[in-house]
């Protein structure tokens, strides 16, 4: 929950108000163009206007959504009327807000296709996502863009049963490949796949936070 009382001092005058807490990741900048913007001065997102209309009410809603240090607020309201995610972005695509302080604040999607349900990267771990997901058919695959920073991935894993795939990265020319089972650098634990059961709908929700 964002804090009044670290209000950013630069920010409109208003109800909504970005507390200094942030990281400077730019993930409620990008859901709320125009309201939010960087503080040139310390590098800390504010309002730089409050919103006008009911469709800046809802990317004020999806900026404390995404926000990972949960710095965006309003002075009186929590909550909004609807969940501001999983964010519809057109054929099959939905953000899933509820970024991760974990992956610096990295977006991640639900990809949904007939057979295979992709998540790409993770958002932390809450039935804010959880539940939505599941009711869009749940995740087949964990698909991570980077090794470093992947959030809860693992734990949406095994919650739906869905395998963790490392999309490959690059090969500088003249680089060799490690050898087979090498071990993995500054000894970070090996995501592993696994089988997607047969009724993950049943699987009971496990305690999280959010």
């Amino acid at each position: 929950m964002a804090r009044i009382q670290d209000r950013h001092p630069a920010g409109a005058p208003g109800p909504w108000f970005v507390d200094d807490r942030c990281i400077d990741c730019d993930a409620a900048r990008h859901v709320a163009p125009g309201l939010i913007e960087r503080n040139p001065g310390d590098g800390v997102s504010y309002f730089v206007r409050q919103p006008a209309t009911p469709e800046e009410v809802e990317m004020a809603w999806r900026a404390v959504e995404v926000c990972p240090t949960r710095s965006v607020g309003h002075v009186e309201l929590r909550r909004p009327g609807k969940p501001a995610f999983p964010q519809d972005l057109g054929d099959g695509v939905f953000r899933l807000g509820h970024n991760s302080r974990d992956s610096f604040g990295a977006h991640s999607y639900l990809v949904v296709r007939d057979g295979v349900n992709l998540m790409v990267d993770s958002p932390r771990w809450t039935r804010d996502v959880v539940e939505p997901v599941s009711s869009l058919g749940g995740i087949d695959v964990v698909l991570l863009t980077h090794r470093d920073d992947v959030a809860d991935a693992d734990r949406y894993a095994e919650h739906f049963g869905a395998q963790v795939r490392l999309e490959p990265r690059p090969r500088r020319p003249g680089v060799p490949r490690p050898p087979r089972g090498a071990r993995r650098p500054h000894g970070r634990p090996r995501l592993t796949a696994r089988r997607r059961p047969a009724a993950p709908s049943q699987r009971r929700l496990r305690t999280g936070s959010g």
